[in-house]
């Protein structure tokens, strides 16, 4: 079929966005996306990180010291999503914000029914005032702060998890 020549570009399911106009551009029908370090680091008009639109993502993976300009991460409505994870020092605001918690700074993962695993690497969403998960019946493995030394992850937030199933466990 026409459709399928090899002249004629084909969908790649995977995307490794490598720059903010890529991000753009991202096709909504993605099953896979990456971010390389050091993405974003220095755009300032991405503030908003909202994967909503990319019902078919099934995981995300995001590099270290990246977004330092965004403010909102929504990672809402994805019923195919089964993985995330976030690298060190990423989400951390480029000017450090002087030490201060940041009020208008959001991470949301909510209502993805898939998802078993969300890794965030330390010193990730250092200033963030809040850190809301819920509604993800499918979560194993929630780690924040992940690899060596002093997390810093959500300092300035409460923990707060709600959905069925859930049991709490301390590790030292």
């Amino acid at each position: 079929a026409l459709s399928q020549h090899e002249n004629l570009p084909s969908h790649n399911p995977r995307a490794t966005v490598l720059s903010s106009v890529e991000w753009w551009n991202i096709e909504p029908t993605i099953t896979q996306m990456v971010f390389d370090s050091m993405f974003a680091f220095f755009d300032k008009d991405l503030t908003v990180l909202d994967f909503s639109p990319f019902k078919n993502v099934v995981s995300i993976e995001i590099g270290n010291k990246s977004f330092s300009y965004v403010k909102t991460v929504c990672i809402a409505e994805l019923p195919k999503l089964e993985s995330v994870r976030i690298g060190f020092h990423s989400f951390f605001p480029h000017d450090e914000s002087g030490g201060k918690q940041t009020l208008d700074y959001h991470f949301f993962a909510c209502d993805c029914p898939s998802l078993k695993e969300l890794k965030i690497g330390r010193e990730s969403f250092v200033y963030y005032s809040r850190f809301v998960v819920k509604n993800l019946p499918s979560l194993e493995d929630l780690v924040i702060g992940e690899g060596n030394g002093i997390s810093k992850c959500f300092s300035f937030s409460s923990l707060e998890l709600k959905g069925e199933r859930m049991e709490p466990e301390v590790k030292n």
